[in-house]
């Protein structure tokens, strides 16, 4: 296997519950209310948006998600 392009089995539950639990660990270091706008955009995206910001070739769909909690993190 040389890149890794989408989920095998898609948990979308436990894989929002898993980033949940990693900012928890960096609160100190990510604002809670922009933690919370990420963690939104990954419960509300379907099985291939989420497979873009994870595994897309470009950084731009999560960068995208990024700039739009920094500007606006209750969005």
């Amino acid at each position: 296997m040389n890149e890794v392009v989408k989920f095998a089995q898609f948990d979308q539950a436990k894989l929002v519950k898993s980033l949940e639990a990693s900012l928890s660990e960096a609160s100190s270091e990510v604002d809670p209310k922009f933690g919370s706008c990420v963690i939104e955009a990954f419960k509300q995206g379907s099985q291939s948006e989420v497979e873009e910001l994870l595994f897309g070739k470009s950084p731009k769909a999560l960068e995208e998600v990024f700039e739009a909690c920094a500007s606006n993190p209750s969005a």
